[in-house]
């Protein structure tokens, strides 16, 4: 079997970058341990935010945010997504002046996407907020969508341009080739491709290792609770600047609630275990900005797996060790939103084009992952 590009990980981003390249032409096979969706992409919180994101981020996200706009002209499905916004409070005049810092930055970059909002327009926004609350921060065009209609969405798409998407299919070993590289499956057999995407999330250093390049991407299990549903308490998603959370309550009035809490994984299994005195913090977290919040019953609680960089921010670039082996890899609990772009600039550099944002922000070689 041959393709032009094999791409190990069947999450979002393998998903969106195969699309993309197929509707360039390129015959592209995907290879899935599990089934597409089944770790981070699929069970995330969906958040597609631009507010405060990490700087070298913002330019993906822009562009990001244009696709999910559009998702019907991609994929046909508008998977779930809305706009709402996302808002975070400042709880003391230094932290306000931090978000103050913030925003001038952004508009010094050429971004406009987040304002500065008082005391007044924070308690409108949000009126059950803790009232020592002085201002905040926002950005009206993020939203939300629902990860798994994304992953069937995106799944579906590919199919319908050719792309070959193997599931419960375990890549065993990948070996170099004169011609490129020689991957050994499961239950696909050999395949022989001119390039290889390294795209498998949690395992993204584990594929890196079979090739004698070893990646700084560690497995995490980022948990998720989620509320009965009730009356809309937010009209956006909601933070606050120093407290490790997010607020968002979506479309049917349930709350997701999560903020980099950890559960236990097991990579070989593919399988996390919830820490229920990490949910407790997050819970407790979200008390102590949100009163209203004490007696609303928790319904439901889950961790996905993802794979985390030492600075947070994910790998995208060819390999400097192997030739023809590219990288899209530790997007550290917040990949999601970032899909439909990273899918176009990695399809894109692949295929020897100039993708329309640099990318050399997340070189393997950035002295922020020493």
């Amino acid at each position: 079997m041959h393709a032009d590009i094999v791409a190990v990980g069947g999450g979002i981003i393998g998903l969106a970058t195969a699309l993309h390249l197929a509707k360039d032409g390129k015959k592209v096979i995907v290879l899935e341990k599990d089934f597409v969706g089944r770790h981070a992409s699929g069970v995330n919180a969906g958040g597609v935010r631009s507010l405060k994101r990490d700087i070298k981020e913002v330019p993906l996200i822009q562009g990001a945010l244009d696709y999910w706009y559009r998702m019907p002209e991609l994929v046909g499905s508008d998977c779930g997504f809305f706009k709402i916004g996302y808002m975070i409070a400042a709880e003391t005049d230094a932290d306000m002046k931090e978000l103050e810092e913030r925003a001038a930055k952004t508009r010094s970059m050429g971004y406009t996407h987040e304002t500065i909002i008082d005391r007044s327009r924070v308690r409108e926004l949000a009126p059950p907020i803790a009232g020592h609350c002085v201002g905040g921060i926002m950005s009206d065009h993020d939203g939300n969508a629902s990860p798994a209609e994304t992953c069937r969405a995106f799944h579906a798409t590919c199919l319908d341009h050719g792309v070959t998407v193997h599931m419960g299919c375990r890549v065993l070993d990948i070996d170099t080739t004169s011609r490129g590289f020689k991957v050994t499956t499961t239950t696909a057999g050999v395949i022989e491709a001119e390039q290889v995407l390294n795209c498998a999330g949690a395992w993204a250093a584990d594929v890196g290792k079979m090739l004698g390049d070893p990646l700084p991407v560690v497995p995490v299990g980022p948990s998720v609770m989620v509320t009965a549903p009730m009356p809309r308490l937010f009209h956006r998603h909601l933070t606050a600047t120093r407290r490790k959370l997010w607020l968002n309550q979506v479309k049917n009035g349930t709350m997701f609630m999560m903020g980099g809490y950890l559960a236990e994984v097991d990579p070989a299994t593919g399988k996390t275990h919830l820490r229920f005195s990490e949910l407790q913090k997050c819970a407790g977290t979200a008390h102590g900005l949100v009163d209203q919040l004490e007696n609303i019953p928790i319904v439901r609680a889950w961790a996905g797996l993802d794979g985390n960089t030492p600075d947070d921010v994910p790998i995208i670039c060819y390999s400097k060790k192997v030739p023809g082996l590219m990288h899209a890899c530790g997007f550290s609990k917040h990949g999601f939103g970032l899909a439909p772009m990273v899918g176009k600039v990695v399809a894109d550099t692949m295929q020897g084009k100039t993708p329309e944002i640099p990318m050399t922000d997340f070189d393997i070689d950035r002295a922020t992952l020493e």
